[in-house]
């Protein structure tokens, strides 16, 4: 998920992928709230972004996301998710964060490639041993630094969320590594990099 940076009073959010994580952007979404509306009692209302549809778990945990933020500020906050790229394609929800059109979007690693090019290397195939890997990558000092390097674009990544793998299908044999790729054709454009 991806938070846009605060400018002119219009904070940008993203999504956060584990209890804990949640839980403190909560806590946090609830300061700038009481911050920024003072003794109001109205509901602010944030919108989200996506292109998944509800059934993909990714929108269900945005789902609790949501139910959590409504809970912790006493309803006072509200996130309206809207899925299934109601509201564009993920480049266009980036756009649309970047100018406080909407507050929150959760976008691939590969949308982001466009605005900031580090991310690329969150896409490339085979950088990882394995999950445990990506994943301690990932949570490190590096992939707090990539999150907060989209700054520069009015972007701020708050965590990463596993939603899978991309897949090679075959017919004849299983891919496990770069050489098993030789002599295949394919589909996509590129030979480089799977299909998107």
């Amino acid at each position: 998920m991806i938070q846009a940076n605060e400018s002119n009073s219009h904070k940008r959010h993203s999504m956060l992928t584990n209890k804990k994580a949640i839980h403190k952007l909560l806590i946090v979404l609830s300061m700038l709230f009481l911050i920024s509306c003072g003794q109001s009692s109205k509901t602010r209302v944030i919108k989200l972004a996506s292109t998944l549809p509800m059934s993909h778990p990714v929108s269900k945990a945005l789902v609790y996301l949501a139910n959590q933020v409504k809970k912790k500020s006493n309803g006072r906050l509200k996130i309206e998710i809207y899925p299934s790229g109601q509201l564009g394609s993920e480049r266009e929800a980036l756009e649309l964060l970047q100018i406080g059109s909407i507050g929150m979007t959760k976008v691939s690693a590969a949308a982001l490639e466009s605005f900031d090019p580090a991310f690329k290397a969150v896409d490339m195939p085979y950088i990882f041993k394995n999950k445990e890997e990506r994943f301690k990558v990932l949570d490190s000092k590096i992939g707090k630094q990539l999150l907060l390097g989209a700054q520069k674009f009015w972007l701020r990544g708050l965590c990463y969320y596993d939603a899978g793998s991309r897949s090679f299908y075959t017919v004849n044999k299983a891919v496990h590594t770069p050489a098993d790729l030789k002599g295949l054709r394919s589909a996509c454009k590129t030979a480089i990099s799977p299909c998107r």
